[in-house]
């Protein structure tokens, strides 16, 4: 059980890492000024990370329809 759990772990971690990468190429083509994102790059960074939430849950999806 707790192998299971540290794997789940792992693998929250890696896709977090994936997403902040994949997101920070697409929405951040410059230099970051300031504390603040500013519209566009809020925008971005959204989509970009709903994008990523949906391509992961039809992948799920996909995978446990091809177990069954």
């Amino acid at each position: 059980m707790r192998r299971a759990q540290e794997n789940e772990t792992d693998s929250a971690a890696t896709e977090t890492h994936q997403l902040t990468q994949v997101c920070w190429t697409k929405c951040f083509t410059g230099n970051v000024s300031g504390s603040k994102l500013d519209k566009t790059e809020e925008g971005c960074l959204a989509n970009c990370v709903n994008r990523f939430m949906d391509l992961n849950l039809l992948t799920v999806k996909h995978l446990n329809s091809m177990r069954h």
